[in-house]
């Protein structure tokens, strides 16, 4: 059958028209033109005019139309023989018409089979009495000859009996006939005939055409035509059988029966499917098509028990359409579908199915059987929309034909055109009224109104929309909480706004959050958590929700729930989704211009805070500043900044909140692990609490005793070390927002240059002080030097220079003596001079450099010093730096190491030279102001911009490392002067 439209144009055929007329797919016949497709020419290859055509004159003009014979194209061009019948129904704009037809090819072949048959036998009536012998001979070559005596034995077999019996002539010459060519159960009846026969000339078998059952040589039988004569012959009695194998003639006529079987079959199912066809076309309710399509096939298949099953969520099957003189399962039965039945079978594969109830188990299969004799059941899917909708079952007392799943087919595919037509119209009017909807809550979106508006406004509409007992909107917090922003409901059955409840359980909530994804439960009976209580507190059975993700992140949830048995439609989740798109943009924009807002009063106190750090205003007011700025910022409750000391305590330098509650400066804090400074502390980077409420340790109780639910921190790093922690906390139930940490950062590091240029300052200060009390100190070492040493020498050469030149007369061997002690004196003089000259600047270290000025100076230490100095000239003040450095260290070593030797190394890389000292004494040295050598030689390093790093192990000796910054080529300065 195949259906056109108004304008001939096919709509709709069936499996076994596509098949009929050579196609493949019904898609290559959809939409084009009957006519010009399978009817347009004649069997002798004509054109066929449209305007003579029987059907679209009948179309055209509303008429039925029955035609006994016609001609069909198939697909490769060959003609096919049909009868057809066209009726017609009303479509827009005029008649469409449904086309039934049933192929006559079988049935005229044998119809002409049987034409020829008796042309031949005319042919043969015909032939006179004196050609009759000679015509025998001549059949003989056609069907087969066997002749016997009055024994019953085989005379002669001529060459066509051969082929039919599959024996050689001598193979059977001399046998009786009943013997090898009649089954067992005819043997002695052809015995007892031809005995009568032969007694008393009476036969019913002589001149007469009848058909037997005969044998093959290989033991098969096959039925054969059979027509004997007595030859007239003198003598003994002669008779001649005619055979014929009749066995494609009969499988001819068995075809021809079941065709004009199967013609009756599918014209009665062509019927009911008429019928079928225009309760959809007219756009019959669904209830109404259901009912009748069960009638239908229960009728043309001559079944007890039809029944159209729609597939629910979860496994679930509802009677939708039922006909039977006895059913114990009603429309509107439901029942969950499993693999045994054959519509669990349909639902799980989308296949059709087939079972035996006698090998099927289970209480519903077992009614049936009992209360109407069911003993089988083949089910066929229905198909809507390339999804699995539903099966028609045809349950039956006996097994069923093997084209039952076929015949069903003809039938699910114009109920699944009534459900999805029923379904468009369905979705149109669903979609207009979603469409309604989404425009109310975009208008609102775009105007800019208040998210809590907006959020109100999509609860409500979205809980019209899809039939929902109560919509909530919930926000996912950092703190693994479920915070209700908005609700809706029929009977108040929402959760309140403002209500907090943790993220556990089984709960939906806690469902989107870990899938990101939509998700339903079906059932909150027996789930875990606070959430899924609540929910059945409030007669919720089942939700269904979307997640909002706002910016790629996960914000939270729009739910629907319903206090309904039956689960929300499958499409619930698009189209909750359709809403939560509006809801994140909604957000997106509130966040953005709050950000915006944010960000300028981010920048007005970095601004405020920044004028403060470059106007080198003292440390405590620029941290008092931070922190009013912070809390001002960020909404905080209490801000504190706090310094890390190394006994693993904190000590707030500064605080500020709102009511006067934040912790004193000067107040020791332990740094319990779980807190946030310890966080810092480890990680170097910003750490969150969100709940001190079950944190252990004298912190988080401190904490708790402040009403602090909640803090957040960022590091101060000064000169690359974690120097102490800008904290913010808050006593709201709600944790800071997500954002906290950035701007928290910002602050910090401005904090964190204020410290480092207060230390910078003060270094500079006391290295300042420590260079001017080094020089007046060395300018009076000088000066004492100078008093007990060369001068007294000088004083003494004086003295007796005065004695010599008085004795000189009267005494000349005492004047010797005394210029002897003169000389000596002015000789030690000069030794004392020279050495205080060396002190200050060494002139083997001007004449011949670096590594021959500290190998002198190794020589006069009392402890072997190894040496590994580099012999490239460097710039005076450098060299003259590197020397002191050296000679200072030393000394340090001989007074305090208690070492056994020590070394040196003074290399030059790229653009610096790096400096060692060390020693293999007891170690143990300290960089403190007290220890005024090793301050000195930093202030010394740092002088000419370089620096100085310490290590000193207990029992492990000291090392000294120092480097110098060295002028580039280009810039002009030489490595030496003069």
């Amino acid at each position: 059958m195949w259906v056109a439209d108004q304008d001939g144009v096919i709509r709709f055929a069936n499996p076994s028209a596509v098949a009929a007329l050579g196609y493949a797919d019904t898609s290559e016949l959809m939409g084009k033109p009957s006519h010009q497709t399978i009817h347009y020419k004649r069997p002798d290859g004509s054109p066929y005019p449209i305007e003579e055509c029987p059907l679209t004159r009948g179309r055209d003009a509303g008429n039925l139309v029955r035609i006994e014979e016609d001609w069909l194209v198939r697909k490769d061009g060959s003609m096919m023989p049909v009868a057809c019948t066209a009726v017609p129904f009303e479509a827009p704009g005029g008649y469409g018409i449904a086309v039934s037809f049933t192929d006559l090819s079988i049935r005229m072949a044998a119809e002409r089979a049987g034409r020829d048959r008796e042309i031949a036998e005319a042919r043969a009536a015909e032939l006179s009495a004196g050609e009759a012998r000679h015509r025998a001979i001549l059949a003989a070559a056609l069907d087969g000859v066997v002749i016997i005596d009055q024994d019953g034995c085989v005379t002669y077999l001529n060459a066509a009996a051969e082929r039919i019996f599959g024996y050689r002539a001598d193979q059977v010459l001399g046998r009786e006939l009943a013997e090898v060519f009649l089954p067992p159960s005819a043997r002695e009846a052809h015995r007892r005939g031809l005995a009568r026969y032969l007694a008393t000339g009476q036969t019913r078998v002589l001149d007469r055409r009848i058909e037997v059952r005969a044998v093959r040589a290989d033991g098969s039988e096959f039925p054969a035509e059979l027509t004997v004569t007595r030859a007239g012959l003198p003598g003994a009695f002669v008779f001649i059988g005619y055979v014929r194998d009749i066995t494609e003639r009969q499988q001819a006529e068995e075809d021809l029966r079941a065709a004009r079987q199967r013609l009756k079959v599918v014209a009665d199912e062509q019927a009911a499917l008429r019928r079928v066809a225009t309760l959809v076309a007219r756009g019959a309710p669904q209830e109404e098509v259901f009912a009748v399509v069960a009638r239908e096939v229960a009728s043309v298949l001559g079944l007890p028990l039809v029944s159209v099953t729609r597939f629910e969520t979860g496994g679930i099957a509802v009677a939708v359409g039922v006909w039977g003189l006895q059913t114990p399962y009603p429309v509107g039965t439901s029942w969950r579908l499993d693999e045994h039945g054959a519509s669990g079978r349909v639902y799980h594969s989308g296949r059709s199915a087939r079972v035996d109830y006698a090998q099927v188990p289970g209480p519903i299969v077992a009614t049936l059987a009992s209360e109407v004799g069911i003993r089988s059941a083949v089910a066929v899917p229905i198909i809507v929309s390339n999804r699995t909708w539903g099966a028609m079952m045809a349950l039956s007392t006996v097994s069923q034909p093997a084209d039952t799943e076929a015949r069903l087919a003809s039938f699910t595919e114009l109920v699944a055109t009534a459900i999805a037509n029923a379904e468009a119209h369905q979705e149109l009017r669903q979609l207009a009224d979603e469409q309604a909807a989404l425009r109310q809550v975009a208008t609102l979106v775009a105007q800019g109104a208040e998210p809590a508006a907006v959020f109100d406004a999509v609860c409500e509409e979205t809980g019209r929309l899809v039939g929902a007992t109560s919509v909530n909107l919930a926000q996912f917090t950092p703190d693994e909480m479920n915070l209700t922003q908005a609700g809706w409901s029929k009977r108040g059955t929402h959760v309140p706004p403002g209500t907090r409840l943790p993220l556990d359980g089984e709960s939906i909530n806690a469902l989107i959050r870990r899938s990101r994804a939509p998700a339903r439960v079906d059932s909150y009976e027996g789930r875990s958590g606070r959430l899924a209580a609540r929910l059945r507190e409030l007669g919720i059975r089942s939700e269904v929700g979307a997640p909002v993700v706002v910016d790629g992140q996960m914000w939270g949830a729009l739910i629907a729930g319903t206090d309904q048995t039956e689960p929300q439609p499958a499409e619930t989740e698009a189209r909750l989704a359709s809403f939560t798109d509006l809801v994140a943009t909604a957000i997106a924009n509130a966040e953005a211009h709050e950000e915006l807002k944010l960000l300028a009063d981010e920048q007005a106190a970095l601004r405020r805070v920044a004028t403060l750090v470059a106007g080198g205003a003292e440390p405590r007011t620029i941290f008092d500043a931070v922190c009013e700025e912070t809390g001002r910022l960020i909404g905080a409750a209490i801000v504190n900044l706090t310094q890390f000391n190394p006994d693993g305590t904190n000590v707030p330098l500064a605080g500020w909140s709102l009511h006067g509650n934040h912790v004193p400066p000067g107040a020791r804090l332990p740094m319990d692990r779980q807190s946030v400074a310890a966080q810092v502390q480890r990680t170097r980077a910003p750490a969150r609490v969100h709940s001190y409420q079950d944190m252990p340790g004298r912190l988080a109780a401190r904490m708790r005793e402040l009403g602090i639910r909640s803090g957040v921190g960022a590091p101060v790093i000064v000169d690359g070390s974690v120097w102490g922690a800008l904290i913010v906390t808050t006593a709201s139930p709600q944790p800071l927002p997500a954002g906290t940490e950035p701007r928290l950062a910002r602050f910090a590091d401005l904090i964190g240059t204020a410290v480092s240029n207060a230390t910078a300052r003060a270094d500079l200060i006391a290295s300042r002080a420590r260079m001017v009390t080094a020089s007046d100190a060395a300018r009076r070492r000088v000066t004492r030097d100078l008093h007990d040493g060369a001068q007294q020498h000088l004083v003494s050469t004086i003295i007796n220079l005065q004695l010599a030149q008085q004795s000189w007369s009267s005494a000349p061997e005492r004047a010797k003596e005394y210029l002897d002690l003169a000389l000596r004196d002015a000789g030690s003089g000069i030794d004392g001079l020279r050495e205080i000259a060396a002190g200050i600047h060494p002139a083997i270290l001007t004449l011949r450099g670096l590594a021959a000025a500290l190998e002198a100076l190794a020589d006069r230490l009392s402890l072997p010093v190894h040496l590994d100095v580099t012999g490239q000239r460097l710039p005076e003040p450098i060299e003259a730096s590197i020397y002191f450095f050296c000679s200072e260290a030393l000394t340090n070593v001989v007074k305090h190491a208690q070492a056994s030797s020590a070394w040196v190394r003074v290399a030059v890389e790229d653009d610096r030279c790096t400096i060692e000292v060390g020693d293999d004494g007891i170690g143990g040295a300290e960089a403190r102001l007290e220890t005024s050598g090793l301050i000195g030689l930093r202030d010394r390093m740092g002088a000419l911009k370089g620096g100085m790093h310490i290590s000193s192990p207990a029992s492990s000796g000291t090392t000294l490392r120092a480097w110098l910054p060295l002028p580039h080529a280009g810039t002009g300065d030489s490595p030496r002067s003069g």
